[in-house]
């Protein structure tokens, strides 16, 4: 017969509970994932917050010449963190089936951008879109080409 080192008695090991520790090591590893992944949204910086804070302002200064000139009504501004969204109406711009801005939509942009100038560096983003009425003009095959 062979001899052990060990008594067959503490060779035995209780293994019904082993799993928890990887269980727990998983959690733990998954926990660090979503704090690693929430925290920079968290941490604001001082650059983020004064950029956040010149947009407001010009905004609100873009808020009052909309007002100012009496086209409060066709244009909407609306903040989202560090971006903002200004979108002006066609009536404000151009005449029904037209390409060119009206001399008046020219004054109007020009005293709507100025509130814009203390945003100098940032990044601008233009969108254009017709009406659906037919362009009466040899320059544009369609409303798409003017778009």
């Amino acid at each position: 017969m062979e001899t052990s080192l060990f008594d067959d008695n503490e060779a035995k090991v209780d293994t019904r509970h082993q799993w928890l520790a990887s269980f727990c090591d998983m959690l733990m590893i998954l926990m660090i994932f979503f704090i690693i992944l929430l925290s920079p949204q968290a941490v604001v910086s001082e650059a983020q917050q004064e950029s956040k804070e010149k947009l407001t302002e010009a905004l609100d200064e873009l808020k009052k010449s909309a007002e100012k000139e009496g086209v409060a009504d066709q244009v909407t501004i609306e903040q989202q963190g560090n971006t903002a969204k200004l979108t002006l109406k066609n009536s404000l711009l151009f005449e029904p089936g037209s390409a060119e801005l009206s001399a008046k939509s020219k004054e109007s942009l020009d005293l709507l951008l100025k509130s814009l100038k203390p945003l100098n560096g940032r990044i601008f983003n233009i969108q254009g879109h017709t009406d659906s009425l037919p362009i009466a003009n040899s320059r544009f095959k369609s409303n798409w080409y003017l778009a």
